[in-house]
Parts: structure tokens; sequence; C-alpha cells
């Protein structure tokens, strides 16, 4: 199973609170010796969060090694460990699309993953959970741009800057041709494509993997790979790769497989 280090994120997007958008958490990895955010995450049930496969450092599941991830939520502010609520990630909790994988050219299918936190997060202004849609709107958008959607997250908003407010953008939606005529990474049935039409500076960078893509005050998708990295220039094209919630195969997974997790709290 392959893998790289596509962790997009969040370009020319503006200052916005957690209490707008509660449902959204930032993943920590512990790095040396110290816990860095390194993508985003959705809250589905208040102990199951959302979240890109990739963002799994996948190596360490089947070692003795500490996997070394913890979920922040509850905070408009980037690593605000002591103001928002920290809860442990186990090995043991984690599950992954068993159809993970890298696609010839680049590009993540079926990049989602679940995880279930040991404590329950309590219910808040800060801390609601979200629903995934039904609806398909690339299949509907005949034309690009006819459906958008908002973006938040903590991703770099410029070349090695970090911001330390929630950020959020609105993308078009890209019709299912120009998806594909535009990419340079693979695309599947599973993926859709977004970006900032009026201004293709804006848009994808880094660290905003698994972060929600909300249509109507729903959730659509999540953020899977995009062009850049952490050291996007402003001249970069920000088109967007993101999973399909929707698709049969991720949405009877996520349905599934959050079951089985919570059946220990039964």
């Amino acid at each position: 199973m392959g893998r790289r280090n596509y962790i997009p994120g969040i370009m020319g997007g503006i200052d916005t609170k957690i209490e707008k958008f509660p449902y959204v958490v930032q993943i920590a990895h512990w790095i040396g010796s110290a816990w860095t955010v390194q993508c985003d995450g959705v809250i589905l049930e208040f102990n199951i969060i959302l979240t890109a496969g990739h963002c799994i450092p996948i190596k360490f599941l089947n070692t003795k090694r500490n996997l070394g991830i913890e979920i922040l939520a509850g905070t408009t502010f980037l690593e605000d460990f002591y103001g928002g609520k920290f809860r442990n990630v186990r090995k043991k909790d984690i599950r992954i699309h068993p159809l993970y994988n890298i696609l010839p050219g680049g590009g993540v299918d079926y990049d989602v993953a679940l995880i279930k936190l040991k404590q329950k997060l309590r219910y808040s202004q800060k801390i609601k959970t979200i629903t995934i849609t039904t609806e398909d709107y690339e299949d509907m958008s005949n034309t690009d741009g006819k459906y958008t959607g908002t973006l938040v997250g903590w991703g770099y908003t410029g070349p090695k800057t970090r911001p330390h407010i929630l950020q959020k953008i609105k993308l078009d939606i890209l019709g299912k041709e120009n998806c594909q005529k535009f990419s340079y990474y693979g695309v599947t049935d599973r993926i859709f494509c977004a970006i900032y039409k009026k201004d293709y500076t804006r848009g994808g960078c880094g660290a905003d993997s698994g972060g929600p893509f909300i249509v109507s005050d729903m959730l659509y998708g999540i953020v899977s790979s995009g062009f850049g990295g952490r050291n996007c220039s402003f001249d970069a094209d920000k088109l967007l790769h993101l999973t399909r919630l929707t698709e049969r195969n991720i949405s009877d997974w996520i349905r599934k497989t959050k079951k089985e997790l919570l059946k220990d709290d039964l």
C-alpha cells in the first residue's frame, strides 16, 4: 500500500469561528517532542471522528510503537491544547477503508478513516455533530459552479504559513468531465473536484486533509489531495480533490464501520 504526503489546505480564506462549524476538529500528531496539527476531521458522533485515510500513520498501526495521534475539538484556534478539548486515540479504535490506495500518477482512492474516541466529546455550542448528505452534487452539476460548497480548516494560507484562526472559503464543484480534464491526479467515482474559479490563486494548500466540505449545511465530502503542499505558491493551481461521501462503497463502509465501533458502548 503506497503513501505520499498529500496534505492540502486553504489559501485565500477568511477567519471564522468554531461556533459556525462546531463539527470540525484538529488531528494532532506527536512529532519530535511536541503535538503538531497535521489534518482535520469531522464529528459524526460524539465519539466517532471521520478523517482522510492518509492522515493515519499506517506504518505504526501494526507495531508496538505509540501511534501518537490526538483529537482537538471545540476551539477556533490552531493547536489550542489548553482551550480546546483534547482526546486520546488508541490503535484498536481506528479503521481505514480496506480499499485505500494511491492512484497511478498520484491522488488517493477510498481515502477515508474512522476514529473512535475513548472518551466522548460533550455537546456544546462549539462541539456538535454533522450529517452526511444523500445528494450527489457533482452528478447534478452539468455546468461548473452550479453548486458550491464551503471548505473549512486550519491548513496553510501561504508558503510555510499557518493561520492561528479557523479559515473558511466557498468553492465551486466542477462537473465530472472537467474534474478529469484538469486533474493531474487520478479521478475515480469516489473523487470530486472543487476550485475557487474567480481567482485560481485561492483554494488548496497544506495541512487540511480530512476537513469538511459542506453543501446546504450537510457534509458532502472531505479533503483528500491538492496541489502545492506546504510550500505552495500563490500562482499555483488550487484544484482540490475531495472524497465523495455519497458514493455507495464509501457511504456503506462508513455506516457499517461506525455501527461496529459503537457496539462496545451498548
